[in-house]
């Protein structure tokens, strides 16, 4: 029996007021994978993800969540499946204290205070939080920020992640600790759906990635044959990887890594000495 995806899209399309934003859009996601959403800005990344959290609501088409049509409730009510996070997280912070900030969403899914006591020292501990539990959050660095939200979210246990531009602004180490956390619960069953410019990050974390280009879905694929479609990359106007470049230049299958060049290089040669 083939597995159902956690996320559907069916002939989604969407418009604020006159424009239509996007167009016939579909797409799948399943439990256990991260898919990245790639293209310039305008191509309805940031749009399409919040479709996907209830947020806004489709003009044509379906959207569904663990086999619930986003158009049927209110986003709160979706929470507890999809949880989103805002490219700007001070937008996403209400409480006086970074412990209430995180406590605030399980006070309304009628959990007992020792399993809300539970998730909160868990999640603390897994991005490092400790520190700043009493601070307010609000004046937090930008990176402490992202870890404080992404936590308010985490410790709702959700099946769909839906993150919009999660490490811009942060410095490389707080980027990989946001995205490592984040790969942990993907590997542990939870589906993330990541929007972002950061192709470098897409080629390290993502298993999957869509790209958008003019509110249309015009390819998805692994990581690595997305990424290493030089051609592709170029006609939505990103800019390819260098290694990817170096792979195209060299007429070698697609490559996002170093070892993987080299393998493949070495390959070449050697079938060229034969």
């Amino acid at each position: 029996m083939l597995e159902e995806p956690v996320v559907r899209v069916e002939n989604l399309w969407f418009r604020y007021e006159r424009e239509w934003v996007l167009r016939r859009v579909n797409l799948e996601v399943y439990s256990g994978e991260m898919l990245a959403l790639i293209g310039r800005n305008g191509s309805g990344k940031s749009t399409l993800l919040k479709l996907i959290a209830g947020l806004l609501k489709p003009v044509k088409g379906r959207v569904t969540v663990a086999g619930v049509d986003t158009k049927r409730f209110k986003a709160s009510k979706l929470a507890s499946l999809a949880s989103y996070m805002h490219q700007e997280p001070t937008q996403q912070l209400f409480a006086l204290s970074v412990r209430e900030e995180i406590r605030l969403g399980l006070k309304f899914m009628g959990l007992s205070e020792g399993e809300i006591e539970t998730r909160l020292s868990r999640i603390v501990r897994e991005l490092a939080l400790e520190e700043v539990l009493d601070l307010n959050p609000r004046f937090l660095s930008r990176g402490d920020k992202q870890k404080v939200v992404l936590a308010s979210l985490l410790v709702r246990e959700p099946k769909v992640l839906l993150l919009d531009e999660p490490t811009t602004g942060l410095d490389s180490k707080t980027c990989d600790e946001v995205m490592r956390v984040v790969k942990s619960r993907v590997r542990r069953g939870c589906a993330a759906v990541i929007a972002t410019h950061d192709l470098r990050n897409v080629a390290k974390y993502s298993d999957r990635v869509a790209v958008l280009h003019k509110g249309s879905v015009i390819a998805t694929g692994s990581t690595t044959e997305i990424l290493g479609n030089v051609d592709l990359m170029r006609s939505v106007g990103l800019s390819p990887l260098p290694l990817a470049l170096v792979a195209c230049k060299l007429d070698l299958r697609p490559v996002l890594d170093a070892a993987s060049l080299a393998e493949a290089t070495f390959k070449k040669v050697n079938c060229r000495e034969f």
